[in-house]
C-alpha cells in the first residue's frame, strides 16, 4: 500500500515538471518576440590584450539583485513567503499528525509520504504567491526604454529576471524540507520527491508571473508599492498559486482517503 502511495505521489510530481515544460513550450514564442534586438558577447583584443565582458545574464541578474536591494518594499513584499515557510514547517511538522488526527477524527497512523506530502502542498503555495518577476518589467518604470533600446538579448533580460525569484524560494524550499525530513525522520527519497513539485512550480510561476507582467505592465506610477502589491499580474500571480495549491492539496487528500491514510 505504501509502494502504490509512494507511486502516485511520483506521479504527481511529475505531472508538474510536465506542466512546467507544457508552460515554458507555450510562453516561449511570446518571450522571443517581445523585442527583435540581439547581440552576441564577444571578447575584444586591444594592442594584443584580451578583455573579456561579464555574460549579459550575469551583469543584467546583478542589476536586477541590487534594484531589488535598493527597494526594502520589495524585499519585505516578496520574502515574506519564503520565511513564513520556515516557521510553518517547523511548527508541522512537529504537529501536523496530531491536526490531522483531530481533524479527521482518525486513530490512523499516517504514512510519512501522506505527511510530506501535505507539508509539499504548503510550500507551494508559499513559495509562489509572491513572484518577483510578477512586478520586476514594471519596476524599470520610465527607465524601461533604456533597456529596451540596449544591445542585448530579450531572453537573458528574461532569464536574468526570473533567475532572482528562484534564487529567493529554491533555497527555501530545500531548507524546509531537510528540515521537516529530519523532524519527522523520513526517508531520504521520500524528502526528494517531497522537492520535486514545490521546486518545479517555484520555476514555472517565475515564468508565468513574467508573462503576467508583460501582458499587463504599468511603467506609471508615483510610489513602487502600487506595482509591488497592488499591480494585476501580481493578483493574477496569487490568484493562480492559490488554485494550483488547492488543487494539489486536493489530489494529495484524495489519494491519502483512498490508500487509507485518513
Amino acid at each position: 500500500m505504501n509502494i502504490l502511495n509512494l507511486l502516485i505521489y511520483a506521479l504527481i510530481s511529475i505531472g508538474s515538471i510536465t506542466l512546467f515544460v507544457i508552460l515554458v513550450s507555450f510562453f516561449f514564442k511570446s518571450f522571443n518576440n517581445f523585442t527583435n534586438r540581439h547581440i552576441y558577447n564577444k571578447n575584444y583584443e586591444i594592442k594584443k590584450e584580451k578583455y573579456k565582458t561579464n555574460g549579459e545574464i550575469k551583469t543584467l541578474f546583478i542589476k536586477e539583485l541590487r534594484n531589488y536591494i535598493s527597494l526594502p518594499s520589495y524585499i519585505m513584499n516578496t520574502i515574506v513567503g519564503p520565511i513564513i515557510s520556515i516557521i510553518m514547517t517547523i511548527y508541522l511538522s512537529l504537529e501536523l499528525e496530531g491536526l490531522l488526527e483531530q481533524v479527521f477524527d482518525s486513530a490512523n497512523q499516517f504514512s510519512e509520504v501522506s505527511l510530506m506530502g501535505i507539508m509539499s502542498c504548503l510550500l507551494i503555495f508559499l513559495v509562489t504567491m509572491i513572484s518577483t518577476s510578477s512586478s520586476s518589467i514594471s519596476l524599470e518604470g520610465k527607465s524601461f526604454w533604456i533597456l529596451k533600446s540596449s544591445p542585448v538579448k530579450t531572453k537573458s533580460v528574461f532569464i536574468s529576471k526570473m533567475l532572482l525569484n528562484i534564487l529567493l524560494t529554491v533555497p527555501f524550499v530545500i531548507i524546509d524540507i531537510l528540515i521537516a525530513g529530519v523532524i519527522m525522520k523520513v526517508k531520504w527519497y521520500v524528502m526528494i520527491l517531497a522537492s520535486l513539485a514545490p521546486i518545479v512550480l517555484s520555476i514555472t510561476f517565475s515564468i508565468l508571473g513574467l508573462f503576467f507582467n508583460i501582458l499587463f505592465p504599468k511603467f506609471t506610477y508615483d510610489n513602487p508599492l502600487k506595482v509591488i502589491k497592488q499591480g494585476l499580474p501580481v493578483g493574477l500571480n496569487m490568484c493562480a498559486s492559490l488554485v494550483v495549491s488547492l488543487v494539489v492539496f486536493i489530489l494529495h487528500l484524495i489519494i491519502a482517503m483512498v490508500l487509507g491514510d485518513v
